[in-house]
């Protein structure tokens, strides 16, 4: 998965404040919950952004690059990063975009960790090592970390952006 060509595609023309979101889900392979909640004081002002996992998952990091220009406006305060973004309409925009896989024998959309699984799984197919994986995402368990490899789950299947297995 190429980060820029998604980013280009879908987060570039769709505001300032959904550019910022977009990179950050992209670099960091966060959970959009975790995302959603970051504020100023995430945001050092060498552009690194600090969010800090659920689940007792270890602090994930990216570093701004396409959004580097809005670091001096955003680090520091305790304002919310993305005050007009909500889970649902993250959701829904990302499905509207295709953003989105489906699991073999499964109803349900996973929508809001595309990202994660994606990235993950392509980790796993160049380096062949789940420990990796478990590094990127911020898990402590190599074992929950698997749920994210294709090769280590049965029948998964991708609609929206093409991982089959059945």
């Amino acid at each position: 998965m190429d980060i820029q060509v998604i980013y280009d595609n879908k987060f570039k023309n769709a505001g300032s404040e959904y550019q910022l979101f977009g990179e950050i889900m992209l670099r960091s392979l966060s959970r959009v919950s975790a995302v959603l909640r970051l504020t100023g004081r995430n945001v050092l002002s060498d552009g690194r952004v600090l969010i800090p996992q659920d689940k007792g998952s270890n602090i994930l990091q990216c570093v701004l690059v396409w959004n580097a220009d809005k670091v001096k406006l955003i680090s520091g305060n305790d304002l919310p990063l993305f005050p007009n973004l909500t889970y649902i309409r993250v959701y829904r925009d990302f499905k509207r975009w295709g953003l989105y896989f489906q699991s073999y024998g499964n109803n349900d959309f996973s929508v809001t960790h595309f990202f994660r699984k994606i990235q993950a799984n392509e980790l796993y197919l160049q380096t062949s090592d789940s420990l990796n994986v478990t590094a990127v995402l911020g898990h402590k368990s190599q074992r929950t970390a698997d749920y994210y490899i294709e090769s280590k789950r049965k029948n998964v299947r991708v609609t929206g952006n093409k991982i089959k297995k059945t």
